[in-house]
């Protein structure tokens, strides 16, 4: 092997590397961002969010988790509302465009929206992942569980 094939080898092989490299730091940093995204979405990655603004001390810390939850829930009623909202939308996108489509694009089309559908968020699910294992099946408010304003059975407010 002459030495300029030997350098390029080394060259090539440092650049396959450093994109191997690359491709896993980024796959790194999007599944971080993106739990940094859902986090929030849950009741506890909700509550932890305000606590590092408030800093409640001990004896606010019940009071204002309370709050948070009822408003966690509220917002959370908002979003799926809006999903099915948007789902509507989609779904009118899909049939107007279907009639414009040849059989090709409608068979990418339909299978394009098989997999949005698959990975649609269900009650309790959100952004196409499934739920936490403390939070399976649909919230506690659909299973005739807790009232939507606080944990559990209504409690003597400490103030």
């Amino acid at each position: 092997m002459t030495p300029s094939i030997k350098s390029s080898l080394i060259i090539v092989i440092t650049l396959l590397i450093g994109i191997a490299i690359g491709f896993e730091i980024s796959e790194i940093s999007v599944k971080k961002y993106m739990e940094q995204m859902r986090r929030p979405r849950e009741p506890e990655g909700f509550i932890q969010m305000f606590d590092r603004v408030i800093k409640p001390d001990a004896k606010q810390k019940p009071i204002i988790d309370t709050i948070l939850i009822r408003y966690h829930r509220r917002i959370e009623k908002v979003a799926e509302s809006n999903m099915t909202k948007i789902k509507a939308i989609i779904d009118s996108m899909h049939t107007e465009l279907k009639t414009k489509l040849n059989d090709e694009q409608k068979k990418q089309l339909d299978n394009e929206m098989a997999r949005m559908s698959k990975n649609a968020p269900h009650p309790g699910q959100r952004n196409g992942f499934p739920p936490p294992p403390d939070r399976q099946g649909p919230p506690p408010d659909k299973q005739g569980g807790p009232p939507p304003d606080g944990f559990g059975p209504p409690q003597e407010k400490k103030f």
